[in-house]
């Protein structure tokens, strides 16, 4: 996609660039004119391929974002509303009214919250960086945190946390590099 943008481009700029086809004249100017011309297409390609880089890197980023609202999302609701589904992957056991109220908050309210708000940054332009950094920043946290707890655990960690922990690197860092390389 981007060769064949730049090459169009190219054409373009070669047909509609004046004195670059050969013309009688003295060989010093066709010479000039034809080396102006190459300039002029290598700038303008230059230009569209770091443009369609960037915009590629956007289409990333508010993909990921898309992905992760709806992940934080649904996951967050059925947390909310049934907050042993999350303490029964962890292998939890929730004795009392506020362990309940706590899981409803924590599995449910908060990844409910933050599944929105990466909604509101793949819809809008002044949050999609900010909602990058986020990804960035808490779901990363949230992977050094669960491979720490999981190196210096004295049990064995299931599917659960490792599939978990698996999601939480490949987000944060693709967020990571669709923060570095999306235009500001």
């Amino acid at each position: 996609m981007i060769a064949a943008a730049t090459v169009n481009l190219t054409l373009t700029v070669q047909l509609a660039t004046p004195h670059s086809s050969v013309e009688p004249g003295p060989r010093t100017g066709r010479t000039r004119n034809t080396l102006s011309a190459m300039l002029t297409q290598a700038v303008i390609s230059y230009r569209l391929l770091k443009r369609v880089t960037s915009l590629e890197y956007v289409m990333l980023g508010k993909l990921l974002l898309w992905i992760s609202a709806i992940i934080f999302v649904s996951y967050g609701l059925v947390c909310l509303f049934s907050p042993v589904v999350p303490a029964d992957y962890a292998g939890l056991t929730i004795s009392s009214g506020d362990a309940f109220a706590e899981m409803g908050a924590m599995y449910g309210g908060l990844q409910t919250g933050f599944g929105i708000f990466c909604l509101l940054g793949a819809l809008r332009k002044d949050i999609y960086r900010p909602a990058l950094m986020a990804l960035v920043l808490l779901v990363g946290g949230l992977a050094l945190a669960r491979l720490y707890s999981t190196l210096t655990g004295t049990e064995s960690v299931g599917i659960y946390t490792h599939g978990a922990m698996g999601f939480e690197f490949f987000t944060a860092l693709l967020a990571a590099l669709a923060l570095r390389l999306s235009p500001r």
